[in-house]
């Protein structure tokens, strides 16, 4: 069972970024039906990591979601809405001593980037303003960092750092 919302402290083990990345696209693909969104992966380089594996594939999958409502919101233009090149990619990389993972998209960004990973804070009319802030703890909770990257008017980019494994 996949939960963001435990409190439960995170299980740090070794594991293939790779296979989770993997695992996150297969469980993704509902919120992408109908949409017309192109799933874009960037996974090539078999990347271990020190992470909680049901923690960190909540949240790429919390992200995910995120991403394919964002080209749905009210504020979006008509020229965002119709577009028809929308795409949501999710890329892997790692530098001296951190893995990296990217999730981004081409939907319009927040309009309140200081406040996105702020308790109780939504840009959406249903949403309870907890998902993100979920999510960064939860990061947090794995000795990473989650960060919103980039956010433009047709560009959001989250990132993720997390320690490398053995």
């Amino acid at each position: 069972m996949i939960s963001l919302k435990t409190k439960e402290t995170s299980k740090l083990e070794s594991l293939s970024l790779k296979e989770l990345i993997e695992t996150s696209v297969e469980l993704s693909q509902v919120y992408l039906e109908g949409k017309d969104i192109e799933f874009q992966i960037e996974n090539a380089e078999d990347i271990i990591i020190m992470a909680d594996y049901e923690k960190l594939l909540g949240v790429i999958i919390n992200l995910v979601k995120n991403a394919t409502e964002a080209f749905n919101t009210e504020e979006m233009t008509d020229e965002n809405s119709l577009r028809n090149d929308k795409y949501i990619k999710i890329k892997t990389d790692k530098d001296d001593n951190s893995a990296l993972i990217y999730v981004s998209n081409n939907a319009e960004g927040t309009k309140e980037p200081e406040k996105i990973f702020n308790e109780g804070f939504s840009t959406k009319t249903t949403g309870s303003g907890l998902g993100l802030w979920i999510c960064k703890k939860s990061i947090e909770e794995q000795m990473g960092e989650l960060e919103l990257s980039r956010s433009t008017e047709d560009y959001t980019e989250f990132s993720i750092r997390l320690g490398l494994g053995g």
